[in-house]
């Protein structure tokens, strides 16, 4: 999206039509809910979501855990699912998770602490009020440093 701010702009329009929405936040809801169930029951079955071996399924699966986790909502999604909050104890273990993500939370909470909740759901979303380019310039370091594992 940084190459077409207009693209972003777009996007986030339509994510501030969906906050405003009622009922497809509670759709949404609804959906996060049914996914996790049934993340809970594969676990139950495997280490991992297709094995016992970390996959692209999990990959995929770890931004919205770290999303529910950065809003605060751990406890309504991941704590009260036995078997997620232990894989995601393990997922926050791995170096790669430490090195990409786990890194990024200390920037991501400082600025959620300097900005009122309206502007972070209706404005652009968790970086709205940091300038552009000290944002990319922020991952880039951190990704660039990085030893993915």
């Amino acid at each position: 999206m940084a190459e077409s701010p207009d693209l972003a702009s777009v996007y986030h329009l339509k994510l501030k039509d969906a906050y405003e929405d009622p009922d497809a936040l509670k759709e949404s809801e609804e959906q996060l809910v049914q996914l996790l169930g049934e993340v809970e029951l594969q676990l139950n079955e495997t280490y991992y979501l297709v094995g016992d071996e970390f996959s692209m399924v999990d990959v995929m699966l770890i931004p919205l855990l770290a999303l529910i986790e950065l809003l605060g909502l751990e406890v309504d999604y991941i704590v009260n699912r036995p078997k997620i909050a232990e894989y995601w104890l393990l997922v926050k273990q791995r170096p790669s998770y430490k090195a990409l993500i786990g890194n990024l939370f200390g920037l991501w909470n400082i600025h959620l602490l300097h900005s009122p909740p309206t502007a972070i759901l209706t404005t652009g979303g968790l970086w709205h009020g940091l300038a552009h380019e000290e944002v990319e310039s922020e991952l880039s370091n951190r990704i660039s440093s990085s030893t993915i594992h």
